[in-house]
């Protein structure tokens, strides 16, 4: 789950980033928009004083306006104007709901007292409803997409980084294990086909195999045939040549015949030399690739291998390296090898367990494979 952690952490800093940025956008365009209201606030609330000054009954003169105000100030305008009577010797208490939709302008007498007032609103509910529901969409969007991301990781990646070696291990001509059958819908098929896969390489490369040992093995028994005519060959010149069969009497064109023969023999050996060298050699030819790894890194290419092969045949089975120190070696070459011993051991064992150990002493690696 390591691995998860870090595009976690990216999405939820991201949406984060975009939710700081967006209501930081509101806020100023609100922090905006309530200086225009502001402006015709106090436009209107002038407009009122000097009603009041002429004796005017400002809640009709509001009234009389509003049609007037809503066309000069258009959506600027407020949705609704109070006009509130203070009465300052009794004190009287009032209460302004939401007091952050409205504006509250004074009216002062020739006293610079107040006597009313005003309670602007506006109507911002429309503004408000847009912002949250922004932020519940981005909040639910966020979710849903750590909620994919756990999931795509859990049933997607997870699964497949385990599968990621297998077709290299086939390519490599390795004894592999079948992955084990899944009911996961995403690699079921991958799984059964990788199987299919893994069969049908096991059985081309037994019958390449065969066929090989079968040709190598007819050219060896062609090339020990050859050597017994053709040592006959050459001994019956070498008879022509000393004249064994002409009462020692040497004829010139005989003699040039044999030396000919006898070439031509000794040419058919070393073709044939060279047959059987070949022939030899084909049949354990390997190219190695040599590198550095750390040798724990052998011993759970082994663990891979064999853990799960063994707990089926309900064989203990334990590896371990003692150390973790660096080997330059053909690492593939040496979990072949481990891996034939291994199987050898499971051939002859008794069932009670095996143990592959490895370790480093002063001047070499030991890999040991053990049963009882």
């Amino acid at each position: 789950m390591k691995k998860l952690t870090i595009p976690v952490v990216i999405i939820a800093l991201l949406f984060s980033a975009i939710i700081a940025a967006l209501n930081l956008i509101y806020n100023d365009l609100c922090i905006r928009q309530n200086e225009v209201y502001n402006i015709s606030a106090g436009r209107i609330t002038a407009e009122l004083t000097e009603a009041y000054m002429n004796g005017r009954d400002l809640s009709e003169y509001a009234a009389e306006n509003y049609d007037k105000w809503l066309e000069t100030y258009n959506e600027n305008c407020p949705s609704e104007i109070e006009i509130i009577p203070v009465n300052q010797k009794h004190n009287d208490v009032f209460i302004l709901p939401d007091i952050s939709e409205n504006i509250i302008c004074g009216i002062f007498n020739d006293e610079n007292c107040i006597e009313y007032l005003v309670c602007h609103r506006f109507n911002d509910k429309n503004n408000r409803f847009i912002i949250t529901a922004a932020n519940i969409v981005l909040i639910a969007a966020f979710l849903i997409s750590e909620f994919l991301l756990v999931f795509v990781y859990v049933r997607i990646l997870s699964p497949f980084s385990r599968f990621s070696e297998y077709p290299e291990r086939l390519a490599k001509m390795q004894s592999a294990e079948k992955l084990p059958e899944s009911r996961n819908k995403y690699f079921g098929k991958y799984i059964w086909g990788m199987n299919l896969l893994a069969d049908k390489l096991e059985t081309d490369r037994r019958q390449i195999h065969s066929i090989e040992y079968q040709r190598q093995t007819l050219i060896a028994s062609i090339a020990h045939g050859v050597k017994t005519p053709v040592a006959n060959i050459r001994l019956y010149s070498s008879a022509i040549c000393e004249g064994l069969y002409s009462d020692g009497i040497v004829n010139e064109t005989d003699a040039m015949i044999a030396e000919k023969i006898e070439s031509n023999a000794i040419k058919i050996e070393k073709l044939t030399k060279e047959l059987l060298d070949t022939a030899s050699s084909a049949l354990v030819s390997y190219e190695p690739h040599t590198g550095f790894f750390y040798i724990k890194e052998l011993i759970d290419s082994v663990k891979t291998e064999w853990t799960h092969r063994l707990s089926i045949k309900r064989i203990p089975f334990t590896a371990e390296c003692i150390g973790n120190p660096i080997m330059e070696s053909d690492k593939t070459a040496l979990v072949s090898v481990i891996s034939q011993l291994i199987e050898n051991a499971v051939k002859y064992s008794n069932g009670t367990g095996i143990s592959v150990t490895a370790l480093k002493d002063d001047e070499n690696f030991i890999i040991s494979v053990k049963n009882k």
